[in-house]
């Protein structure tokens, strides 16, 4: 399956210091884990299943975003799946990256003329920016439900909670 992202939405706020073929090898890995849980394993077969061949609009609208009407009659934009995926593999990268694995156990890495700091404040960021872009992505997958019920009718994600900088 050829995946929704790729190493080009790694900018600005969630630029990684490692080369393109270490982020596509962490999209290859994360992006199908993620979609499981924001759209729950049946829906998540469906959308792939969809995308791989001619997709249907509601397919393409889940992945690419579109505008909408709430529940209290205001117009409002949903982003796409994009940078929900985005920020989650971010948060892996940065997440592998504080540790390195030696002979002599997990270890912090040393950088040359650098002092470290905690990723926290940007992990937080892409954390809750991925739930706030979830909650929009529930609201707009619950009204197109109100509309025809079966849009997408398997939708059973798993609830994903924003973190402070102590990762809980």
């Amino acid at each position: 399956m050829a995946t929704i992202i790729d190493n080009t939405y790694f900018t600005d706020q969630l630029k990684l210091p490692v080369d393109n073929i270490t982020i596509q090898s962490y999209i290859n890995k994360e992006e199908p884990i993620i979609l499981r849980k924001i759209l729950g394993y049946a829906l998540y077969i469906e959308f792939v299943t969809a995308l791989a061949g001619t997709p249907d609009q509601e397919w393409i609208d889940l992945r690419d975003g579109v505008e909408y009407t709430d529940s209290s009659g205001n117009l409002q934009k949903y982003d796409g799946i994009f940078l929900i995926i985005t920020d989650h593999v971010f948060n892996a990268i940065v997440s592998d990256l504080q540790t390195e694995a030696t002979d002599g156990g997990v270890k912090v890495p040393l950088t040359d003329n650098a002092d470290g700091i905690s990723p926290r404040y940007k992990q937080r960021y892409a954390q809750n920016d991925m739930v706030n872009r979830i909650a929009v992505m529930n609201d707009f997958i619950n009204r197109a439900n109100d509309y025809t019920t079966d849009t997408y009718e398997n939708y059973l994600p798993t609830l994903i909670e924003k973190r402070n900088i102590f990762n809980i």
